[in-house]
This record gives C-alpha cells, sequence and structure tokens, in this order.
C-alpha cells in the first residue's frame, strides 16, 4: 500500500475519533436529547471498508453508526445538527442519533432494533442487482445481531440469490454486557455461520486499519465483478460503555487485562503514527478540531423555524398506476371470482409496472394460492413471481429495502398467523420509515394476508387481526368485500 493511501486511511480513523470524543464531551451538557453509541475503538473498521466505496454503492448500519455515516463521505453539520434534534440534520431532527439518513452520500440508513437493518439492505441489494450495474451494498453489523434469526435467514436469502451484498460484522466481543462467550461455544467463528449459509467469508483477527483494508478491498472488488455476496467478520474492541459518554470499566463486566490488551492495539495510536511520520499530526488535528468546532456551532446556533408537518410525514403521498387504471383488457360486466380479481389485478400491476414483482411462500406452486397467484411466474418469469424461503421476518424486510430504491414489492403471507412472524419489519420498519427519515423514502409495500376460513382451519390458521395492524400509525389496512373492490383497491 503506497503511503498516499496509507495517510487517507489514517486522517479518517483520526478525524473519527476525535469527532466521537467531542460528542461524548458536550453529550454531558445534556442539549443532545438522544441515546449515543460511539465506535470509539472501532473506527477502523468503518474506514477501512467504506474508503473502497463509490458514491453510488449503499451503506446501512445499525445503533453504533456514526463511523459509518462519516466514512462514507457524510456531512458533519448535518449528523451534529441532527443529535440537536435540529431540522436541518440528517434526518430533519427527527430520528436522533440512531436514524441517520443521507442519500445524498449513498448511506441509507440506520437501525436500531438489533438485526432488523440486515434484510432491508439485502432488498436494496436485490434493486441494485435489476439494475444491472456493479454497484454494491453494504451493512454493519455487530456481533450480537448475528444471534437473531432474521440475520442468519438473510444470509440464506442473500446466498439463494446471489446479491451484491457485504454484511459487515465488527465483533467487539460484548452485547452491551455481555460476553460473546457466554453467547455462544468458545471454538465456534461468527463467520462460520454466515458460511454455512453459503456466503463467501472473511475473519479478519484484529482491527489493524492496513489489514482491515486490504481484506476488504478484495472482498467489495469479488462482490461488484461476481454478483455475489460476502460476510466479513472483523475482531475489534469498544473503549467506552455501550449506549453512552463514559467510561464504565468500573462495573467489571470486562476483564482489565483484555482491556489494555486492546488498547495496544487503538487503531486512532495506529493513525497517529503514521501522520507523525509524515510531519502532518498537528497540522491534521487543528484542521480537524476547527471542522468539529464549525460542526457544533451550526448546530447550536440553528433554531428550527416551526413544528414539523406530522401528517404529512406519517404516510408517503399515494401514487396511482394511470397505465392499470386506464387498462381495459378485462369487460366490464365479465363475472370473477375473488382470486380471478385478485390475479387479474396483479397481471395488470406487472405488465404496467417494470418495478412490480411478486413473492411469497407457494406463488409458483400448482395452485397458485387459491388461484389467485396460478401461472404468474410462467407468463412473467422467475424473476418477476417467484418462491420465497419460510424467512417472513427478512423477506418482509428485504421487500422493504426494494421498495425504498423504487420497487413495488406485492408481499402474500398465505395467512395473516403467518405474518406475525413478521411483525417486527411491518411495524418497526415499513410502518415507521418515512417519517423517521423525514419523509425521504417510502417503503410502499402490499402485503396480502389471508384469512383462512371453513374446513377446520384451527386457531393458529383462522385469526382476523386486521384490527391490530390497524391501530399502527403508517400502515393502511383494507379488507375488501367484493372482487370488484378487491381488484381495484390492488
Amino acid at each position: 500500500m503506497n503511503i498516499e493511501k496509507k495517510v487517507r486511511l489514517a486522517k479518517q480513523v483520526l478525524r473519527i475519533r476525535m469527532i466521537e470524543e467531542k460528542i461524548a464531551d458536550r453529550y454531558k451538557e445534556q442539549e443532545m436529547r438522544c441515546p449515543v453509541h460511539l465506535s470509539i475503538g472501532q473506527e477502523a473498521c468503518a474506514v477501512g471498508v467504506c474508503i473502497e466505496l463509490r458514491k453510488n454503492d449503499l451503506v446501512f448500519s445499525s445503533h453504533r453508526n456514526h463511523a459509518h455515516y462519516l466514512a462514507k463521505g457524510g456531512d458533519l453539520k448535518k449528523l451534529i445538527a441532527e443529535l440537536y434534534g435540529k431540522q436541518n440534520g440528517c434526518s430533519g431532527g427527527l430520528g436522533g442519533s440512531m436514524h441517520i439518513s443521507d442519500l445524498n452520500v449513498g448511506f441509507v440508513a440506520s437501525s436500531p432494533i438489533v438485526g432488523s437493518i440486515v434484510p432491508i439492505a439485502a432488498g436494496a441489494a436485490f434493486a441494485k442487482k435489476k439494475g444491472n450495474n456493479t454497484d454494491i451494498c453494504v451493512v454493519f453489523l455487530g456481533d450480537g445481531a448475528v444471534e437473531t434469526g432474521v440475520v442468519q435467514e438473510t444470509m440464506n436469502i442473500a446466498s439463494l440469490k446471489s446479491l451484491p451484498l457485504l454484511m459487515v460484522c465488527e465483533n467487539n466481543l460484548y452485547s452491551v454486557y455481555t460476553n460473546l462467550e457466554k453467547r455462544r461455544k468458545k471454538t465456534t467463528k461468527i463467520s462460520e455461520i454466515a458460511k454455512a449459509h453459503g456466503m463467501n467469508t472473511k475473519t479478519i483477527e484484529d482491527c489493524n486499519i492496513i489489514n482491515i483494508n486490504k481484506e476488504a478491498m478484495q472482498c467489495i472488488k469479488n462482490c461488484r465483478t461476481n454478483k455475489t455476496s460476502y460476510f466479513i467478520e472483523i475482531n475489534t474492541y469498544r473503549y467506552i460503555e455501550h449506549c453512552g459518554p463514559n467510561v464504565d470499566d468500573h462495573l467489571g463486566y470486562r476483564d482489565e487485562a483484555e482491556l489494555m490488551h486492546w488498547k495496544t492495539k487503538d487503531p486512532a495510536n495506529k493513525a497517529k503514527e503514521i501522520l507523525k511520520d509524515k510531519g502532518m499530526l498537528e497540522m491534521e488535528t487543528i484542521s480537524i478540531n476547527k471542522e468539529i468546532d464549525e460542526a457544533f456551532n451550526f448546530a447550536i446556533e440553528t433554531t428550527n423555524s416551526d413544528k414539523p408537518n406530522l401528517e404529512n410525514l406519517l404516510y408517503a403521498k399515494a401514487e396511482e398506476n394511470n397505465k392499470a387504471k386506464n387498462s381495459k383488457d378485462q369487460k366490464e360486466e365479465e363475472i370473477q371470482t375473488y382470486a380471478e380479481a385478485i390475479r387479474n389485478a396483479q397481471i395488470l400491476s406487472l405488465k404496467t409496472s417494470k418495478e412490480c414483482y411478486i413473492m411469497g411462500l407457494g406463488v409458483t406452486d400448482p395452485k397458485g394460492i387459491f388461484g389467485s397467484t396460478k401461472n404468474l411466474h410462467q407468463i412473467f418469469g422467475d424473476e418477476k413471481v417467484f418462491d420465497i424461503p419460510i424467512s417472513e421476518n427478512a423477506i418482509t424486510g428485504f421487500a422493504i429495502g426494494s421498495a425504498i430504491m423504487g420497487m413495488k414489492p406485492i408481499l402474500t403471507h398465505q395467512r395473516v398467523d403467518f405474518a406475525l412472524v413478521s411483525i417486527e419489519q411491518i411495524v418497526n420498519q415499513a410502518a415507521k420509515w418515512h417519517y423517521m427519515f423525514n419523509g425521504k423514502m417510502n417503503a410502499s409495500i402490499v402485503i396480502r394476508m389471508i384469512i383462512g376460513k371453513g374446513w377446520g382451519q384451527g386457531p393458529q390458521h383462522s385469526q382476523s387481526l386486521h384490527s391490530w395492524f390497524a391501530h399502527i400509525p403508517g400502515l393502511k389496512v383494507i379488507m375488501p368485500t367484493t372482487a370488484y373492490d378487491a381488484k381495484g383497491m390492488l
């Protein structure tokens, strides 16, 4: 690696460290009224990966996201303004530290529900693949997220669909206060889980910025070229508390020898060494401090003009498919069953919208979900109509991710009871997406939930739970009573 690149890496690591140390220092003033999860100690992971990304590559993250946003080229003033709840923040002051978004630099979103952002990134990667380009999606996650079912479901889907998706696991050994060894067998590696699901994997044993960048560069190149998914596990360490600005070593959940071992690998010290050897450390420190002061002044001095229009933010503006609306492929007086009406509505949508696709368990089977999807995959092909694994939660996130990229997914759950497995994605992600990112993105998905009736469906296949979903702001629930209404509404 040439010295110019080493300097670029070092500057970013030092910059992120100094920014987060200043956040920690000023957080005690009680003006930033949101939780903060700082990456102090883990900066090399974000920088080593993101420096290899292009503007059109997309990044997704979790609650610990500042380093990822800044490494992707994020605007420091917007970040600090968001922490202060200002309207000129990344997400209009509505998201705070845990919900950062800046589409101008390809940082799509972060979500603090552990693991929940991963299938959304996979859906975006699916949309990127449809675009016939070499763009990729990157999602950062922690070691704790790998223990969630939705992440492992997504690993399988990413491998199955050969998605241009890079999962970067920052293994800092702890899920809040719980050590990794208390959560899994000591002999297992996180990357082996991804490998078992068919993903290409790489394990990086320490947080050395040079090593991380070399390995990430190769994985990203392969991801672009081969249109396939990769999983990188990076062993790293956070030096302060899980949530908040303080050192919490006095709590005793981490061994002092362990902490000292990782302090010898501090990526910021390595960055300082590189810059000092080039005679740039003092100058760079002054420059970064100036940038930080300007960002905080910008955030503090800004006054919110008025209250946000919550009604406009709660729901995205409805779009009409005028091509489908004006289509006359069926005679108005033709008699159709309810299932036939739904099938015909989907045919119209698939014909008139190149972004529309249908997925669900059984959509390609001979019966076609009571006739509602019968033979559609034969008419439109497996790219437009396809079956899914039994992974309701992940596949719902997948639909959301593709929708925010402009696609129009129709997801079918053969029973509304099954949709309960995906309620986290429906309620925490789909319903809130437009609001929590200040109306910049739409998660316009259609989910068909079928109520089982007749011939002894039983208590877990026959519930009518529409009222549950109707109580969630951001969701629109319809129950058409006639075939005419069903076709028109869909």
